[in-house]
């Protein structure tokens, strides 16, 4: 390519970036001969710059609509990411568009539609022909649906996609299906409703064993949510691959008043182990301010006296942990032995004073019995650190 062309070439892309339809008109020959380094068009080009319509319109007529770039993208898929109004998808479908061209990545252009939050069931439907496959997989397995939920699209596109037959328990790679990502994204009350008309996905788990009702204690799901999905049959006592049930992941992350009443009001059980041993109540420790919640499971039966697999009880865990006084009193109240040792022989004492020791903590549990001069002498341990 001589410098000239070359100059011209650049002026093609430029014209797009600026709307200049002049030049493009007046250079209507030239058209099909530019591609850039990723083998797009300049209507590849005009639909990643959304670009006026009669500018979209003139590279129409004169490009072959449907040529793929190197990503295996038609003009078709970038309007579907970049300008998914009514206006430009009609254009292109009514001038040849192809709606079931796939990309390198097997997604139609209704996969990618469904990653547009401010979609509606118009747009969506331009991209739906009666022999459309809803359920079309991309290389992760993923449908349209699958996107439709990660992207919080509304209740009224997902369910234009369930009624044309989307599937709600079709689970990509990674072994999620559609409400694990709604769950996993803060999704709306209106898509959970849609998604579990029927239990036929509420309890599919993933790959790790997780549940959609995992995952909304993970995410910090609504509570609004959370309770529908419990109404509508999410099992609370499901466990992971790791042993974690959804009140492990609520004591961890959500850490909700609300949602443990919840669970624990609806056969929640107080006291499953995780695969190091730990409670939810045992995970709870490791959070500050949570004395409310301590005292609903202990009034829900869990057991204080229970170790993790390094021996550690409550006791230890709290002290470790330095929550507040009342918690301490709580467990002390409730006869766990104050002296008790882990798989290291260390007692909750021995916690209690590591790191910044609180006063008020020592002193209870001296009161209460606490051995100070037990093996590896915990007061000297606490030594300048007193608060």
């Amino acid at each position: 390519m001589s410098e000239k062309k070359g100059k011209e070439s650049k002026d093609f892309w430029k014209a797009i970036e600026e709307n200049n339809s002049s030049f493009l008109k007046k250079n209507k020959k030239q058209l099909i001969l530019q591609k850039n380094k990723d083998n797009q068009t300049l209507l590849h080009y005009a639909c990643i710059k959304r670009a006026k319509l009669s500018i979209i319109k003139l590279l129409v007529q004169n490009l072959n609509i449907n040529t793929k770039d190197n990503l295996g993208k038609t003009a078709l898929h970038y309007a579907c990411e970049k300008i998914p109004t009514k206006t430009v998808l009609t254009m292109l479908i009514k001038n040849g568009a192809n709606i079931h061209a796939q990309d390198g990545e097997d997604h139609l252009p209704l996969h990618i539609i469904c990653t547009r939050k401010r979609i509606t069931e118009k747009e969506l439907n331009l991209v739906i022909q009666p022999e459309t496959d809803v359920n079309a997989k991309d290389n992760e397995n993923k449908t349209p649906l699958h996107y439709a939920c990660e992207y919080k699209l509304s209740g009224e596109v997902v369910m234009e996609l369930v009624q044309r037959g989307a599937k709600t328990n079709q689970a990509d790679v990674q072994g999620k299906v559609p409400l694990h990502y709604c769950c996993e994204n803060g999704g709306r009350l209106e898509v959970i409703d849609v998604l579990t008309k029927t239990t036929i996905s509420i309890n599919e788990k993933d790959k790790e064993g997780r549940s959609p009702l995992h995952y909304a204690c993970i995410h910090k799901l609504k509570v609004e949510c959370v309770r529908l999905m419990v109404e509508r049959g999410a099992v609370v006592n499901a466990k992971d691959t790791s042993k974690k049930t959804p009140l492990h992941y609520e004591c961890e992350n959500g850490i909700r008043k609300e949602v443990v009443e919840l669970f624990l009001s609806n056969g929640g059980v107080a006291n499953p182990k995780d695969e190091n041993g730990l409670t939810p109540l045992l995970i709870l420790f490791a959070k500050t301010g949570q004395s409310e919640i301590v005292k609903i499971l202990i009034e829900n039966g869990a057991d204080l006296a229970l170790q993790d697999q390094d021996q550690l009880n409550s006791l230890h865990h709290a002290c470790k942990n330095a929550v507040e006084t009342v918690v301490l009193e709580m467990i002390v109240a409730k006869g766990v032995d104050i002296n008790s040792r882990d798989s290291q022989g260390k007692t909750p004492l021995h916690y209690a004073c590591e790191n910044t020791p609180r006063a008020d903590s020592l002193a209870l549990l001296l009161q209460k019995g606490a051995d100070p001069n037990a093996q590896d002498a915990p007061l000297h341990n606490s030594s300048g650190r007193w608060r």
